[in-house]
């Protein structure tokens, strides 16, 4: 749906409730479009259905988090980004949901002809390949030459969600707490 067709969006939404009234991927689009709208009572309580079928959905928890911040909020948006990364605390798609400098955030590339040039807020690089916010981040930190695009390619693995195909390694979250502790 384009962001402009509101009423059309809403009706496909009520459309699809009413023949799964506990879609939960339907109540967090419905949120997400009440928080742009500013709609934040409505959206708490179209979170709260949400929550009420998955309590453990890390998306209603992260849009939770948003509206506490909106309001000032700092306990309730602490639990609730607790509550959204609480069985995988490194979740990309979380802080997505809850950053603030996403909107002013913009990753620039240029091809070498003149006004071949494009810019990408990050918002719309999370809402396309969230994994790619990540992997240019760490990509800005190797040094720039040959060997860090190899690195990249070779050694970097970047999931966006719980799941992933390394489960017979069983990778668990690094931490550098646990490091600091190991290593003493």
């Amino acid at each position: 749906m384009a962001p402009s067709d509101r009423k059309r969006m809403i009706e496909s939404l009520q459309r699809a409730l009413e023949c799964n009234s506990n879609h939960v991927g339907s109540f967090l689009l419905l949120a997400d479009h009440l928080i742009d709208g500013e709609e934040y009572d409505t959206a708490a309580k179209t979170l709260d259905q949400a929550i009420a079928v998955n309590p453990w959905h890390p998306e209603a928890w992260a849009l939770r988090a948003v509206i506490a911040h909106l309001h000032n909020d700092t306990n309730a948006e602490a639990r609730a980004r607790a509550n959204a990364l609480k069985f995988w605390d490194s979740d990309p798609e979380v802080d997505h949901l809850i950053g603030r400098k996403l909107s002013q955030k913009t990753y620039f590339k240029h091809t070498g002809y003149m006004g071949h040039e494009s810019h990408t807020v990050a918002r719309d690089l999370m809402d396309t390949h969230p994994d790619r916010v990540i992997e240019k981040a760490v990509f800005g930190m190797l040094p720039k030459n040959s060997l860090a695009k190899q690195h990249m390619r070779g050694k970097l693995k970047v999931y966006a969600g719980a799941e992933h195909p390394h489960t017979a390694q069983q990778p668990k979250p690094f931490t550098v707490t646990a490091y600091k502790k190991a290593t003493a």
